[in-house]
């Protein structure tokens, strides 16, 4: 198409992704039933595009790796539901939820995407993500009013009813998300060398006093002024425009409460306990057994109710599970159901892509990689965000000998 950037095989029609993509995060926080938005908004996407394809169905072999971890969770949940002690409906609900979102992401990942339509795509997302967080700003700021989330669904809370904070969120539950949804932006501009909109939305996730933002945007920065093949004239444009971003952080009043955050972090306080500390007390006390295999729990907070005796009472752990608040990273969530087996299947596609020289997202999967380290993201929608995101990229590398690579299923036909 003119005008478009198009990354993969041209001859194949694009699913429309491109516009869906941006969204995903705002539409995963609202759920009916089991299932969230986005999940629908994934089926019909799906659905639409079978049937342009005359529900032809194309698996690419850029997904084994992904396919082979979800075979593997599935089989060892299968095991907890049978030998476990947590309720079987929600792990039942569980499984059917990730291996839907894993078949949806895979059957909406078509042979090619137009980067520039994802591009000005998520830019609007992000506008509109960022007046919501300069509202929430201003509100809290300004007016001295606490604030909730705010919700696109007309009396669907995001968080439990009433519960207001004191931290800008815009659509999101935490600043967190909301960060989690301005990172693959940051690094689609970067790659455009787009360093105004980078530098803009790097803003926004600074204003949102997520630590974890502030880190992943200081690792795509980063790797973006250390890239090779980045004009030095750029590179010096990137580098003074992160001096400018550094200089207003340290100084500017508006960002005092995210600088505040990061001293916290940085002095061992609020995340480090509760995402990193939190989860190093919980996988020394697993057994041998479990920590290779996994345990036969779900719920982190029953499996340190029934291990109490095992845990410091001045542990992280036992703090936050007084509080029923226990968080672990995706690291040690995955070593808590999957075991130390499951981490190597788990990161074994992420290691994939990195080593590969001329893989368009790599920046995108370090920083990624980074974030299991203080966030959670096994086999929620977050996950298959990425998974998404990741997967298209690989198709710009393979491009037309990709089809030499898939298994093709023809519904209605008997050769593809």
């Amino acid at each position: 198409m003119e005008g478009q950037k198009m990354l993969g095989d041209e001859s194949q029609s694009t699913s429309g992704i491109e516009y869906l993509a941006p969204f995903l995060p705002v539409l995963a926080q609202y759920k009916f039933g089991f299932l969230t938005v986005s999940t629908l908004a994934l089926i019909v996407l799906a659905t639409i595009f079978l049937f342009r394809n005359n529900l032809r169905v194309r698996i690419d072999k850029r997904y084994k790796y992904y396919i082979l971890f979800i075979l593997f969770a599935v089989s060892r949940d299968l095991l907890r539901m049978l030998f476990g002690v947590d309720p079987r409906q929600a792990q039942i609900n569980r499984v059917l939820e990730y291996t839907m979102n894993c078949a949806l992401v895979i059957l909406v990942t078509p042979t090619h995407f137009e980067e520039d339509r994802l591009y000005k795509t998520w830019r609007i997302a992000g506008f509109i993500y960022t007046a919501g967080l300069l509202y929430h700003f201003f509100c809290i700021y300004f007016l001295g009013s606490s604030i909730s989330p705010i919700s696109i669904i007309p009396g669907y809370a995001i968080r439990d009813s009433g519960t207001q904070i004191s931290r800008p969120t815009s659509f999101f539950a935490e600043p967190a998300s909301f960060a989690d949804a301005l990172i693959p932006l940051i690094f689609l501009s970067l790659r455009k060398n787009d360093l105004r909109t980078a530098g803009l939305f790097t803003f926004a996730v600074l204003l949102s006093t997520s630590s974890v933002g502030v880190v992943l945007a200081v690792v795509l920065w980063g790797l973006y002024i250390f890239k090779k093949n980045v004009k030095i004239y750029i590179k010096v444009l990137a580098v003074m425009l992160s001096c400018v971003i550094i200089f207003a952080f340290f100084n500017a009043r508006i960002f005092e409460s995210s600088f505040q955050k990061i001293l916290g972090v940085t002095g061992g306080g609020g995340t480090f306990h509760s995402r990193i500390g939190s989860s190093i007390d919980v996988i020394k006390t697993l057994k041998p057994s479990s920590l290779i295999f996994g345990t036969n729990y779900s719920d982190v907070n029953h499996y340190i109710s029934d291990h109490s005796d095992l845990f410091s009472s001045s542990s992280d752990a036992i703090i936050y599970w007084h509080a029923d608040t226990v968080f672990l990273n995706t690291v040690a969530r995955v070593v808590f159901q999957y075991g130390l087996l499951g981490l190597f299947f788990f990161f074994l596609p992420f290691y994939i892509v990195v080593r590969k020289r001329e893989y368009g997202a790599k920046a995108y999967a370090i920083a990624v990689i980074i974030a299991c380290f203080v966030q959670s993201m096994l086999l929620n929608p977050y996950y298959f965000s990425i998974m998404l995101f990741l997967g298209l990229y690989e198709s710009e590398e393979k491009g037309n000998e990709m089809f030499s690579e898939m298994l093709c299923i023809d519904i209605i036909k008997t050769n593809c």
